[in-house]
């Protein structure tokens, strides 16, 4: 049953990105839309449980299937309301990541905000009404990986996937503000789904081996 599950995420998320460039918004839409609650199938069938510190992941994950959805409405309305479902899914891994361990190192704030300098300053610039939660977000951003790598750094076994998918959830909304606030790349969908879809598995998959 797992093998299978996660074989028919895989499946989904190949035909959703395949679909991207096709200019298919509905049928594009419909398996975004299902990407989240696939995930959750595959590992709880791998054996996680929500409970305790752990819950913080699956209300992440919820976080996130609500923001994919929210996100497929057109007009800031929706486009605030995605932002704040991601934010809040952010704080809840932040959340899982301290609980893991996380011991304070310059390196890894260094490197992250090296990564967020170049997003924070184009939000500055273009973001026009949008700026301040646009910068909050970001700011999260940066928060989730320096997290994750404190966390890996202090012997947590599953850190190295918790900041991989970090890092890869900065580069693809840093994408997604690129094609949002400026007008130097078009549309920028695929590149995007290919990097948000594995930051949301590296970090779901930190649930299938959880340190004491």
């Amino acid at each position: 049953m797992t093998v299978a599950l996660w074989a028919a995420f895989g499946a989904l998320a190949v035909v959703h990105i395949a679909l991207l460039p096709l200019d298919r918004p509905r049928l594009a839409g419909t398996t975004k839309a299902f990407l989240i609650p696939f995930l959750l199938a595959a590992i709880v069938a791998g054996g996680a449980r929500p409970g305790g510190a752990s819950s913080l992941v699956f209300a992440g994950l919820l976080c996130g299937w609500a923001g994919d959805v929210l996100l497929l409405r057109e007009g800031k309305r929706w486009f605030l309301a995605g932002l704040g479902a991601f934010l809040l899914g952010h704080v809840a891994y932040i959340a899982w990541f301290v609980s893991q361990g996380a011991r304070a190192t310059v390196l890894p704030v260094v490197a992250a905000l090296a990564l967020l300098t170049p997003p924070l300053l184009l939000i500055r610039r273009h973001a026009g009404a949008v700026r301040v939660p646009a910068a909050l977000y970001a700011g999260l951003l940066y928060a989730l990986v320096v997290t994750a790598t404190w966390a890996w750094q202090d012997g947590w076994r599953m850190g190295a996937y918790a900041t991989v998918g970090a890092t890869l959830f900065l580069v693809s909304d840093a994408i997604l503000a690129l094609q949002e606030f400026t007008d130097w790349i078009g549309r920028a969908r695929v590149p995007v789904m290919a990097t948000y879809i594995p930051a949301q598995v590296l970090i779901a998959l930190t649930l299938l081996e959880v340190s004491p």
